[in-house]
């Protein structure tokens, strides 16, 4: 197994767009994206208590269980690595706090845009799947672990923007997917601190990639990458799913391979054939397509280069 001596992931501060299209959004390749948030007012002021004192009334669900936001900070901040929270993901950031919050995180990631998710479809499936592309909130307390690898839904790109506090990632490439005993996007190896080396002999092969994040950084993670993460502390963030040019065809396939796609050839093939349209008629609505339905203000270098 290669170690973390030999594979690493740039870090880059005020990456121009042209750049980041070339060497990381086309070659499928992670960046450490630095310099973006250093205007967002959430920088200086989300924190656990905040959110406990703004939204503590707020209903969250946690792992599957119905809690206050308020009661879900107060195990965050007890949170240790032999007792570790639960993880709050999938909460969409305008709805737990409106344009409020949304302004705290602006002006957003350009490098998320253009994102072709977001719209209008035809087929509802596919509206309710990538309508599901969010700027979310994610909170945790020191010792959580997101255990599972996997690589995000319907082979999406996703940017992961740290906030508050600090973050371990282990990422591996696309191509690792048997080392990992893979099916579909997830692993069968949930845990990499007691990987069962006789179940899963292959994972050797593997070639891990670890690095901590810090806060005001982004993490760049391709279409495809498996990840897993572990939090050093308490620790809030907020990232989004997206899709453009660079990965539509993945999406596509992806979409085809599901299991009820798969069973019908004809069906997948006309889905096939009408995203490949829709993909070009969004790719006309310009390079921040998809800001306006995610309700996001994003940084817009590009117009003023």
């Amino acid at each position: 197994m290669e170690t973390t001596e030999t594979l690493a992931i740039a870090r880059r501060r005020n990456l121009p767009y042209a750049e980041f299209e070339r060497d990381y959004l086309i070659p499928n390749r992670p960046v450490i994206l630095t310099g973006c948030m250093e205007n967002w007012p959430a920088l200086s002021k989300w924190s656990p208590e905040f959110f406990k004192r703004e939204y503590g009334a707020a209903s969250v669900t946690v792992e599957g269980e119905e809690s206050t936001l308020g009661a879900f900070i107060d195990r965050v901040l007890d949170s240790s690595p032999a007792h570790p929270s639960p993880y709050l993901k999938d909460v969409v950031v305008k709805d737990l706090g409106g344009r409020k919050l949304m302004n705290d995180i602006e002006p957003f990631c350009e490098y998320s845009f253009p994102n072709w998710l977001p719209g209008d479809y035809l087929v509802s499936k596919v509206k309710n799947l990538f309508n599901s592309a969010q700027i979310e909130l994610f909170i945790g307390g020191e010792g959580t672990k997101l255990g599972e690898i996997h690589y995000d839904y319907i082979h999406a790109h996703t940017v992961l923007c740290q906030i508050y506090g600090r973050k371990a990632f282990t990422v591996f490439p696309p191509e690792d997917a048997p080392w990992l005993y893979a099916k579909g996007p997830m692993a069968a190896i949930k845990d990499l601190d007691s990987v069962d080396r006789e179940r899963f002999p292959l994972f050797d092969r593997a070639t891990p990639i670890s690095f901590v994040q810090e806060p005001g950084e982004i993490v760049f993670l391709p279409s495809g990458w498996w990840h897993t993460t572990r939090l050093l502390s308490a620790s809030i963030a907020v990232g989004v799913n997206f899709a453009n040019a660079s990965n539509w065809a993945a999406v596509i396939q992806d979409l085809r391979e599901s299991s009820s796609l798969a069973r019908l050839p004809l069906v997948g093939t006309a889905l096939a054939t009408y995203l490949s349209a829709l993909g070009r008629a969004k790719e006309a609505r310009g390079p921040f397509a998809g800001a306006d339905e995610l309700g996001i203000v994003p940084a817009q270098t590009r117009l003023e280069a």
